[in-house]
């Protein structure tokens, strides 16, 4: 029986110790492929991190990712952000790609299924579903103060890489009347063996250049300045124009 008691006790000064902090992770679409671009698109990573304790604490977060595919990247036990996280009692601390720095650094990385060089040069995580952890540790005694998985691990999320769409409609070649009032309809293809999940994510950028003489189409696309012919973001397939959006010259072609 005293065993029994004493294995409580144990059990019971433990708990606290464990989960002084909670954190939650949440990742949104669409999904980078390279970790470092939610520097770039911050919104997409929204954390928060609570102090759950009586005391104020000093926090080091540390992140992992794990993959369906065998990738895992997880961040060394030895890391140390310049700075500590510091909450007092019960305060909360929003983060978000901004704050990447705080908990993640690909060059204090291990890296499983996947080399240093293959992420950073060959543009990222490859294909595969991953989720996204962080813990927290006391920041100068290296203490675990936060649960560990699945508690502070994100939803899961894909990345995949897609095939670009082909035009199907206008034909190339097909001829355009210059006349007012003509309905010109737009189709293109959605990327193959793309899940519905992905697709809710995918947006299109379209953009149409005059092709005047002989000029090549594609150089004319590439070297083409504001304002274009049109320019659309879209989320869907396919798209009515009524020409003339700005009129055509008589005779001139269009790429998109």
């Amino acid at each position: 029986m005293k065993k029994l008691y004493l294995f409580l006790l144990i059990c019971i000064a433990w708990l606290p110790l464990k989960a002084q902090v909670s954190v939650s992770i949440q990742i949104l679409p669409p999904y980078p492929r390279k970790i470092t671009d939610y520097a770039s698109q911050p919104q997409l990573m929204v954390i928060a991190v609570t102090n759950v304790s009586t005391k104020r604490q000093r926090i080091q977060l540390r992140g992992t990712i794990t993959g369906d595919n065998g990738v895992i990247l997880a961040v060394k036990p030895n890391y140390k952000s310049p700075v500590a996280i510091e909450l007092d009692p019960g305060q909360t601390r929003s983060l978000n790609g901004n704050d990447l720095s705080k908990f993640f650094d690909y060059t204090q990385v291990k890296y499983t299924g996947i080399t240093q060089s293959e992420f950073i040069n060959k543009n990222g995580l490859p294909e595969g579903s991953y989720r996204f952890c962080l813990q927290a540790f006391d920041y100068d005694t290296n203490a675990v103060i936060s649960p560990d998985e699945p508690v502070g691990c994100s939803n899961t999320f894909t990345i995949s890489s897609l095939e670009p769409p082909t035009i199907i409609s206008p034909m190339e070649d097909a001829q355009l009347s210059t006349t007012g009032g003509q309905i010109v309809l737009m189709q293109w293809t959605t990327p193959p063996g793309t899940s519905p999940q992905i697709m809710s994510s995918v947006r299109y950028k379209l953009r149409m250049v005059e092709v005047l003489g002989d000029r090549n189409p594609s150089n004319a696309l590439m070297s083409a300045t504001q304002p274009y012919f049109l320019r659309r973001r879209l989320s869907a397939t396919p798209m009515s124009i009524m020409p003339p959006i700005r009129s055509l010259h008589r005779g001139a072609g269009m790429r998109f």
